[in-house]
């Protein structure tokens, strides 16, 4: 279309009509070239994070004891059986990147009550628990699990009804809190009986007292036996977590880089793999 303005301008330079290139060019793989380049950014800017939180020098306080001492709740399928599970291989891992070295981790065997305990003793740098949190001033907890698993009721009856069912659940735990909101979501008659530990939940189902007993699945697979089953309803999801205290924030804060680095690159897969998780 003629304009004032084109028919000022000589022939040559009048504006021609643009062409529907648009519709040629190759949207797609302009597109995968960019989230191609946008994640290779990220996965520099995380390397980055990591090598900078690697040379601080609160680690190389940490890497002046030789040694990684590390708290683990023991005697879970995969997880940790006699010095062998995911965990202690996630952790020597973890010796290896900052240490670069092997055999720089001690393992220290602890549960819930004495957690706390082993870190204002100083017999401990770093602790892998089912908390979500340590509720205590002074102590850092991973913003990403290292592991999670289901929680679960065993009993003698897959599809037994919930009403007035008496469930056994370890006091005070993250089961504990799933249990009782799983009651709530239900609306069922559950009866939960908190114990003070396994054993004792054991001896009750044993001798018919309760019904089930509501356990993290790798605890429950350590103590099933051959005539006990799962119940078809799972109660929920439980986090693994790395938790220290205040003055190793920055061992905190590598972990959730490496984990995030870690199942990027599929190391997580092969260890839940090599552990049957």
């Amino acid at each position: 279309m003629e304009t004032k303005i084109n028919k000022k301008l000589p022939k040559g330079q009048r504006r021609q009509r643009i062409s529907d290139w648009q519709e040629k060019l190759p949207v797609k793989l302009i597109l995968v070239i960019a989230i191609i380049l946008l994640v290779l950014a990220l996965l520099i800017m995380l390397n980055e994070s990591s090598s900078s939180l690697l040379n601080s020098p609160e680690l190389d306080v940490l890497r002046s004891s030789r040694t990684l001492r590390v708290g683990i709740d023991t005697n879970r399928v995969g997880l940790n059986v006699d010095g062998t599970g995911y965990e202690d291989d996630l952790v020597k891992l973890l010796g290896q990147t900052i240490f670069n070295a092997d055999d720089c981790v001690s393992f220290v065997e602890l549960d819930r009550h004495t957690v706390l305990m082993a870190f204002e003793d100083d017999t401990i740098d770093l602790a892998l628990m089912s908390i979500d949190a340590i509720e205590q001033k002074g102590y850092s907890t991973c913003k990403r699990p290292f592991y999670s698993e289901p929680c679960v009721l065993l009993t003698r009856d897959s599809n037994a009804s919930f009403i007035e069912m008496q469930v056994a659940v370890l006091n005070g735990t993250p089961a504990h809190t799933l249990l009782k909101k799983f009651e709530e979501d239900i609306e069922s008659e559950i009866i939960i009986v908190p114990s003070a530990a396994y054993y004792d939940m054991l001896v009750l189902f044993r001798a018919g007292r309760v019904d089930a007993l509501c356990m993290p699945l790798s605890v429950a697979e350590t103590f099933r036996e051959p005539s006990w089953t799962y119940h078809a309803t799972r109660v929920g999801t439980l986090n693994y977590y790395a938790v220290s205290t205040s003055d190793n924030k920055v061992l905190i804060d590598l972990i959730d880089e490496l984990l995030l680095d870690w199942s990027a690159d599929g190391v997580l897969t092969e260890l839940y793999s090599k552990n049957g998780l």
